[in-house]
């Protein structure tokens, strides 16, 4: 992992390791760096949007919320927070 400063290296080599094309991931961080250069940007420790599509599956599941909130490692009160979001 690069700690220099500069995310984006650290993303690069991720890709890479993965066995994307360098060209092509060298071009679309390009186009992040573009669009994003000198601004601070904070990165989410984790990904809401996958983190939220497994509350809902597992709800829809009928899955109770503890046990949804100790399988994606939240707490209940998350679980209950995004149930009445979507569902009441």
């Amino acid at each position: 992992m690069s700690l220099d400063g500069d995310v984006l290296i650290d993303v690069k080599q991720e890709l890479l390791r993965e066995g994307l094309d360098l060209a092509a991931v060298t071009r679309a961080l390009s186009r992040i760096r573009h669009r994003w250069g000198g601004q601070r940007v904070y990165v989410l420790q984790i990904d809401r949007a996958a983190r939220n599509e497994k509350i809902k599956q597992e709800l829809k599941n009928g899955v109770p919320e503890r046990i949804i909130a100790k399988r994606i490692g939240i707490s209940v009160s998350t679980v209950r927070r995004k149930k009445s979001e979507w569902f009441d």
